[in-house]
């Protein structure tokens, strides 16, 4: 909120009376009351000082024996009886036999004597000496202590937080102010009585031989009061009680508060008459400031015409002159700034027109890369030996017209020659070094030449001499390039009947043999330079595979995650941490990928390949046990029998593939999209990327006007299957379609 010169002068000025007056009220209201509490607590002293001189050795003796005899008759006083006492709390610890035994002595009727006639001491009329003192209270005439006993302290509160009472000057249960009530202060405070003293520290000191009193003046249900402390000590000078009293001070605490109340009743006044002041002033000094505001209001309209006068030759005078020479200069600054604004808009325009065609040229040049090297990227694989899968996700995405894209040099092929006759499966995991279009050009070449290289019979060749000419191809190639592009890859080959494995690893991260459970790499030497470096020696690893084993190949972004905004390398590209993540895994694509973006975001492309000798005929999840009813369910499906397959696929154990994913086509034919997406995520879940279950998954978010959901796994169904004209006429479709 905004306040005006005017109110803020008022408010000034208020504030100032306000705090003057404020701060010496207080300075005086604290003065007073320090000193009435100085003095009233100097006379409570005073009074228990000369009302100990009452006790003479006699009296003090009988206090030790009554202290004596209550200790012998006490109650046990275990600590959980201790501590049930709360501050202020009293408890009785004596049986009623035992304390009329001990109030009928004459030691402790005199004693009850003496505290009495301490407190009538303070009364306007005198008592008669040998008088005994009743407890009843004469209402016209009560005298000003209003409580006075003994207290001594008992061995098992060592630190002296529970007391015990030896005498009190109302010892008996009585209404002492004749309203015909018994309150809770007029109950009696009998001998034995055990008090907790915790919030009295005072109290305590009294017991070490010092005279006290209360720090300040307190409040209760029954008054105002102030208590002092006397220590009572036996003939050796040892304190071994304390006599408490307390004073009623209603008329110092009512002198305080009335003196408080006057003290408000100035600061009240001091700011009334200081803002009528400050209202005075301000309507003043506000006139010329409104003026100039109003003058400014319009400059900052454009109003260049305004002009103030000068009727006066003070400090307002000056500035009103001051102002209208700078509206002149404005008004032509301003002229000269319009044409210059004018000018670099359209300097301005014209690039940004330039910018946006290069931009388009390059989301061009990167659109046709990515449509040349998708088709050059695929799962080859046919093979019913061996079982291979992949995915790659690039760190550059971008858009071209209406196409979202991806960009990146991780690429990933697999193929299967024939070398000798004899059938092998060949995969090739590998990186192009540099940036966006520099790695995606790299990859370009390298599919390519693997298309044709693949595609060549080996005759006369051995595996190993089949990937060593393979890798000296690239090398040859890259090395035209002159050390600007560089390629890190692993390629082998598996023979399908025989399991042995042939594998080249060229300054590629270390591929993970997966056996039984356990991850290890599969390289026990270091890793060979690049294809594109300086010439140098591949050797080929030979490992004789087994039933079940799976093989994990990866680019450097499963070792490179960015953490809190930073890339951070874990340890190498060879550490432990990947094996791990394989392990718990369990060598399934897409439970290694969430795990990996569990540690953080890559920073890099990331691409993961894998490669399962006989591990099963069946997607991971399927068991052969099913496949009969498998086969009746797909011809149900041909037959429109929808819910009937849905009624035999219930039946499928949860694991099972083939129970999501056809339970997601039928839900999804019937109608029933939410539970379709359920299932078909399950079946994603169970095999991870497949570009069948991501076509039906994209056709289900479209028919549930999910259109981005839709385009995001048809687009990774495109890349994995791009030949796929179904894929592509859907997403095409969709992009097509105008954003909502």
């Amino acid at each position: 909120m905004s306040l005006s010169f005017q109110a803020k002068l008022i408010l000034a000025i208020s504030l100032l009376a306000a705090g003057i007056s404020s701060v010496s009220s207080y300075i005086f209201y604290q003065t007073i009351q320090s000193h009435v509490w100085t003095q009233t607590a100097a006379r409570l002293k005073d009074i228990g000082r000369a009302g100990q001189y009452m006790l003479n050795l006699e009296d003090r003796r009988g206090i030790q024996e009554l202290d004596r005899l209550s200790e012998q008759m006490a109650r046990p006083r275990n600590p959980n009886i201790l501590e049930s006492i709360r501050p202020g709390e009293n408890l009785p610890n004596l049986s009623d036999g035992d304390r009329q035994k001990l109030e009928s002595r004459k030691d402790y009727r005199r004693l009850v004597q003496i505290m009495r006639r301490i407190k009538h001491s303070t009364r306007q009329s005198l008592a008669t000496p040998d008088e005994e003192i009743p407890q009843q209270i004469d209402i016209a005439d009560p005298p000003l202590l209003r409580y006075a006993y003994i207290l001594v302290p008992i061995p098992e509160s060592p630190d002296r937080r529970i007391l015990k009472f030896i005498v009190d000057g109302d010892d008996r249960r009585l209404d002492t102010d004749g309203d015909g009530a018994i309150e809770s202060d007029e109950e009696a405070t009998q001998i034995g009585m055990l008090y907790n003293v915790t919030g009295q520290p005072q109290m305590l000191k009294a017991l070490d031989g010092q005279v006290t009193a209360s720090k300040e003046y307190y409040r209760d249900e029954w008054g105002v009061w102030l208590s002092a402390y006397i220590p009572i000590q036996d003939s050796e000078g040892q304190t071994f009680a304390v006599m408490g009293i307390d004073l009623s001070a209603e008329s110092e605490f009512s002198l305080i508060n009335r003196v408080q109340r006057i003290l408000a009743a100035v600061v009240v006044t001091s700011v009334f008459l200081a803002t009528i002041l400050g209202l005075v002033i301000s309507r003043i000094l506000a006139r010329p400031l409104t003026e100039l505001t109003a003058a400014v209001t319009r400059v900052q309209n454009r109003d260049f015409n305004v002009r103030l006068k000068t009727n006066s030759r003070d400090e307002f005078g000056r500035l009103a002159q001051a102002f209208n020479e700078m509206v002149r200069d404005i008004e032509s600054y301003a002229l000269y700034m319009e044409d210059i604004v004018t000018r670099k808009s359209q300097e301005l325009q014209t690039t940004l027109r330039k910018v946006r065609d290069l931009k388009n040229q390059q989301d061009a040049d990167y659109y046709l890369t990515t449509m040349l090297a998708n088709p050059l990227l695929k799962n080859g694989n046919v093979s019913n030996v061996v079982h291979t899968d992949f995915l790659i996700e690039y760190k550059k995405k971008f858009q071209y017209e209406k196409w979202e894209a991806e960009l990146g040099g991780d690429l990933c092929v697999t193929a299967n020659p024939k070398i000798e006759g004899e059938g092998y499966t060949f995969f090739f995991n590998g990186d192009a070094a540099g940036h966006a279009m520099k790695g995606a050009g790299g990859a370009l070449i390298t599919g390519s030449l693997l298309s044709s290289l693949v595609a060549r019979e080996g005759v006369g060749l051995d595996p190993s001499e089949w990937l060593q000419g393979m890798v000296l191809e690239l090398q040859k190639v890259f090395r035209g390039f002159d050390g600007r592009v560089k390629l890190s890859c692993v390629m082998g080959l598996i023979h399908d009947r025989s399991g042995a494995l042939y594998s080249i690893n060229a300054g590629h991260p270390k591929t993970v043999l997966f056996r039984n459970g356990r991850a290890r790499f599969l390289e026990e030497s270091p890793v060979s330079s690049r294809i594109g470096e300086e010439m140098g020696t591949w050797p080929t690893t030979r490992v004789q595979l087994e039933t079940g084993d799976v093989l994990v190949a990866g680019s450097d972004g499963r070792d490179s995650m960015r953490v809190g905004g930073s890339p951070i390398k874990q340890s190498g590209p060879d550490n432990d941490t990947f094996l791990g993540v394989v392990e718990k895994g369990q060598a399934e694509l897409h439970r290694m990928r969430e795990i990996l973006y569990s540690l953080g975001e890559p920073a890099d492309d990331i691409s993961l390949m894998r490669i399962a000798y006989r591990e099963s005929v069946h997607p991971p999840g399927a068991t052969p046990g099913s496949e009969a009813v498998v086969e009746e369910v797909e011809k149900l499906i041909r037959l429109e029998e929808y819910n009937t397959a849905l009624s035999l696929l219930s039946r499928i154990e949860d694991e099972n593939f083939f129970r999501h994913y056809y339970s997601g086509l039928c839900y999804s034919r019937i109608g029933d999209n939410a539970r379709a997406l359920e299932s078909l995520q399950e079946a994603r879940n169970l095999v991870g990327e497949r570009a069948n279950v991501l076509y039906l998954l994209g056709q289900t978010y479209a028919n549930s006007g999910r259109r981005f959901a839709a385009i995001e796994v048809l687009q990774k169904a495109a890349f994995l299957q791009p030949e796929d004209d179904r894929i592509s006429t859907l997403l095409e479709s969709l992009q097509s379609e105008p954003a909502e």
